[in-house]
């Protein structure tokens, strides 16, 4: 009797590949030879009778059929791994595994994590650095920081905070050039981005009816904490975040240009493993916990941009000095 569903393992690796959009990532992914890989891939293909990926590209590119497919069996395949995941893990509160963005945890979240743990003596909380939910499918840890928009998904998740933005800068550019002190200023000047989000700049502007297609060059940078950095020592203009502002703000070494904040169809969520997981009384502690610290980021971020220069040519505080 023909089976009436193909086998997990065909599945899976149709997912991988999807997500992945490469053969061999997926392939390295699920530790399969890329023979063994295409393989699951093409018996999937002829148990389903139809091709799931283009041939023709050079990226495992979904066709039509292969995207249906996948808006079918994708939440399926989420499901399955968080009962998986609640069935192995009830586990009593202790440890808490937590993966965030490299830039959000080296700048904020690490340093705040002895006081919570001072607070919550029972409660020890792990921080790994990453991208993505890999993670949190394998079960390695209980819940992902996730800056959206992020990847297709059906995991239990909160939102944190929707990002608003500002343009910051060093006291000093480059060459002796003064800041941007009103937002007819902008164009011309040298624009720092973060690889994984090239389109904010154009995205902060037209949210502020502003012109998105000045003349401005740009340097991409891989994580925001580069950027920033870079920002710092004068190379260039940015968007300044919330969380991130708080040390570069407090030292001067960074400074709103001026006291515009728009919001950037961006934000953190709090993405967890399972809904059993997402109640346990120690991730309730915590998330309420980052929740408050936050709030507090948040508001002091928008004080301080409010507080900058008003829409004028010139900051009387730099005249001062």
């Amino acid at each position: 009797m023909r089976r009436k569903a193909p086998p997990l393992e065909f599945i899976e690796a149709f997912v991988a590949a999807a997500r992945t959009g490469s053969f061999r990532a997926a392939a390295d992914k699920l530790a399969l030879s890329p023979s063994a890989f295409s393989r699951r891939i093409r018996n999937l293909e002829e148990f389903l009778r139809v091709p799931l990926f283009d041939r023709s590209q050079s990226s495992a590119r979904l066709t039509t059929a292969g995207q249906q497919y996948l808006q079918s069996i994708e939440p399926a395949m989420d499901a399955l791994f968080r009962a998986t995941l609640d069935f192995r893990r009830e586990q009593p509160a202790g440890v808490l595994r937590i993966r965030a963005p490299h830039s959000f945890a080296i700048s904020w979240l690490l340093q705040r994590t002895a006081t919570f743990m001072a607070l919550n003596p029972d409660i020890e909380i792990e921080v790994t650095i990453g991208r993505g939910l890999d993670e949190l499918r394998a079960g390695k840890v209980d819940a992902v920081i996730a800056i959206g928009p992020n990847e297709s998904h059906s995991f239990p998740q909160d939102r944190l905070i929707e990002l608003e933005a500002a343009v910051v800068a060093a006291p000093s550019l480059l060459r002796g050039r003064a800041p941007p002190r009103h937002p007819s200023e902008l164009d011309g000047h040298h624009v720092l981005c973060e690889e994984h989000a090239p389109r904010l700049w154009h995205t902060y502007l037209s949210t502020a009816n502003l012109d998105a297609n000045g003349s401005w060059s740009f340097t991409r940078y891989e994580t925001l904490l580069m950027m920033y950095e870079a920002a710092a020592t004068g190379l260039g203009i940015t968007l300044g975040l919330p969380l991130f502002m708080e040390k570069y703000f407090a030292d001067g070494r960074l400074q709103p240009c001026f006291s515009l904040r728009q919001p950037i169809d961006y934000w953190y969520s709090m993405i967890y493993a399972s809904d059993a997981i997402s109640r346990r009384t120690d991730m309730r502690r915590f998330s309420r916990w980052l929740h408050a610290e936050i709030t507090r980021s948040q508001q002091q971020f928008a004080a301080a941009v409010d507080a900058s220069s008003p829409w004028t040519s010139q900051n009387p505080a730099q005249m001062r000095a």
